[in-house]
């Protein structure tokens, strides 16, 4: 069993870094990203919410049926509730939190076992300057953009980040199959 959960996190660790991430180009036709200065426009605003809505579902969807694992996001501000940690992911969380207040550089990919022996793995979510259109600072929001959020996330805590913060985890869990 160990060996297979070795063979299915390399395979994570080998596959992860090839989902899309905020940090990507544009697609030819896709709206600019506005400078740091300029406010994004009602269209730039639908294309950063479908853009992030978009690679989350593809990362769960894709990659969890190919790993036999369920694939899901935790944070201590969740956007979505069902995104809140466990005891486990807590702990990740909590040590990550405590590195980088001490100025330590990114925090490593780890895995942890459930009391069942089940690996889980863990990656940081970094928050990037994209990120901070739909994570930052809420007064900053248009008004449509805080009001998509706010209809479809009534209790939406994932806003006030700044860049290089710690949003979350992408969280691995294998099957024992």
């Amino acid at each position: 069993m160990m060996k297979k959960h070795n063979l299915l996190l390399a395979s994570t660790v080998a596959i992860l870094p090839l989902v899309p991430s905020c940090e990507e180009k544009q697609p030819s036709g896709q709206p600019e990203e506005p400078k740091a200065a300029e406010a994004p426009t009602p269209a730039q605003e639908n294309e950063y919410l479908q853009r992030g809505d978009k690679a989350s579902k593809a990362l769960m969807a894709s990659l969890g049926s190919k790993l036999k694992a369920a694939i899901s996001r935790v944070s201590n501000k969740p956007r979505n509730p069902k995104n809140q940690p466990g005891s486990l992911d807590q702990e990740v969380l909590t040590a990550w939190e405590k590195q980088l207040a001490s100025g330590e550089a990114k925090p490593a990919d780890v895995v942890r076992y459930k009391e069942d022996q089940t690996a889980v793995f863990y990656r940081p979510i970094m928050t990037q300057g994209i990120c901070l259109k739909c994570h930052g600072d809420p007064s900053t929001f248009s008004e449509g953009l805080a009001t998509k959020l706010k209809k479809a996330y009534p209790g939406d805590k994932a806003t006030g980040y700044r860049a290089g913060q710690l949003r979350g985890a992408f969280r691995v869990e294998f099957s024992g199959e």
